[in-house]
């Protein structure tokens, strides 16, 4: 592949995986008028079943191809998620929102350690610039203030750990020649029967009523099913440093339709922190670098 055409696909991937955030951003107003009338984990239960059958009925012909090595990746994969949804979604209860969300965003943080130690390349200096400005920028927004650690916040960070390993185990598979499609319904399936498995245990509502049906196909079919399959794609043309920042920006997103929907309003700080974590996916972007690397060459 020329090197015009493939910095053609990283502009597209860059602009794809924007779209797949802020559908991710979208999620979490309409998510929040549901719960009361659902238990969690039979939520994300529920969730990445119905995207695990969606893409398994258009791409039912790949399974064909499905090794014991894919299939070793994509549970992997899958695990990650389910840790870190799991882990979000019990923690939240120990600790403030606030402090979660801004917890929660570390990963694009963590991304670039992981990427040193597990890909065995260093992220150019501008990806931790970046990812700088998306911290202080995850700060204002989320308006963390001094209080001691609550005991949430392990299960946060769990979280935020669990989410940046993925991005990362994602990348290294597909640089491995691995197929997006397979990786990705794998990690549906694995999501979906750990979170059934799981809210067996719990004190599960499994009251559905015409609005919980309506999240769930958006959240099934667009925020995962499609969402997961593009970041697969996505991630096959730009460093996992960089799937990581363009992440960080959910809380902008989230804010944004959090207004729209329920009507909630951004704090002053709140908007700093949109603009410092914009200028950090820009920064990480537009500064130059000499150690700058794209995950595979495919010349």
């Amino acid at each position: 592949m020329g090197k015009a055409n493939m910095k053609k696909k990283q502009v597209e991937s860059d602009f794809f995986l924007v779209i797949v955030v802020a559908i991710w951003g979208s999620t979490l107003p309409i998510i929040k008028l549901v719960l009361p009338d659902i238990d969690s984990l039979y939520f994300i239960a529920l969730r990445f079943t119905l995207a695990f059958f969606f893409l398994s009925l258009i791409y039912r012909k790949h399974f064909a191809r499905l090794n014991r090595r894919a299939f070793l990746r994509g549970f992997i994969l899958g695990l990650s998620l389910f840790v870190g949804y799991v882990s979000q979604v019990i923690g939240l209860k120990y600790t403030t929102a606030a402090r979660s969300g801004f917890i929660t965003g570390l990963a694009v943080v963590i991304v670039p350690f992981l990427s040193h130690f597990i890909l065995k390349k260093s992220p150019a200096f501008s990806s931790y610039l970046g990812a700088a400005l998306a911290l202080l920028g995850l700060l204002f927004m989320t308006g963390v203030g001094r209080a001691g650690i609550y005991p949430g916040d392990y299960l946060c960070l769990l979280c935020a750990i669990s989410f940046a390993l993925q991005i990362v185990l994602l990348s290294k598979y597909l640089s491995l020649g691995e197929e997006p499609i397979l990786l990705t319904l794998v990690q549906m399936g694995v999501v979906a029967v750990g979170a059934g498995f799981f809210s067996l245990f719990t004190n599960s509502s499994y009251h559905l009523n015409l609005p919980t049906i309506g999240v769930l196909v958006y959240t099934g079919l667009l925020a995962t099913a499609f969402a997961y399959l593009i970041q697969s794609y996505a991630q096959t043309f730009i460093p996992a440093s960089r799937a990581g920042l363009i992440f960080a920006m959910e809380p902008v997103f989230g804010a944004l339709f959090s207004y729209l929907i329920l009507g909630e309003r951004m704090r002053a700080s709140a908007i700093i922190g949109g603009i410092l974590i914009v200028s950090g996916m820009l920064v990480s972007k537009l500064v130059p670098s000499r150690n700058k690397k794209i995950i595979m060459d495919r010349s």
